[in-house]
């Protein structure tokens, strides 16, 4: 379908960039099992990319990413005129450092052209990051 060829060309953006993606069709997920899988994956992701444009409850589950004792550097795509379930939620969780500023597109060329802004944006947030856990908790890079 439309979002699974936008999300497998992600993918293969994502690949060339020298990482493993996961992608997953939440639509194809009991949703019982949405929340636990998003927190099983923000444990081992450096970071996550979210298109919540037909996923009104994802915004719900993305907070396993930011929401941890190990953040992840989150990146939200919604397309434009998108009306969220509950922007309500959703204001409130782009308020977590570890989320980047929302990217909207208009269309699957316009997601893709701004996939590789979205991914240097993702890699400065999570060496950043990565410094402060260095700070923290005292370990040598």
């Amino acid at each position: 379908g439309y979002r699974r060829n936008l999300l497998d060309s992600f993918r293969k953006k994502i690949r060339v960039r020298g990482y493993m993606p996961v992608v997953i069709d939440f639509g194809l997920i009991p949703v019982e099992d949405v929340d636990p899988m998003v927190w099983r994956l923000a444990k081992f992701a450096c970071f996550a990319i979210a298109d919540i444009t037909e996923a009104p409850v994802l915004p719900l589950q993305t907070k396993n990413f930011v929401m941890t004792e190990r953040p992840v550097p989150l990146a939200i795509l919604l397309a434009e005129d998108t009306h969220l379930y509950d922007d309500t939620m959703f204001e409130k969780m782009k308020r977590f450092p570890g989320i980047i500023q929302t990217q909207p597109y208009s269309d699957d060329s316009s997601a893709c052209q701004r996939l590789d802004h979205v991914i240097e944006q993702l890699e400065e947030f999570e060496s950043l990051l990565q410094t402060k856990v260095v700070n923290v908790c005292g370990d040598q890079p």
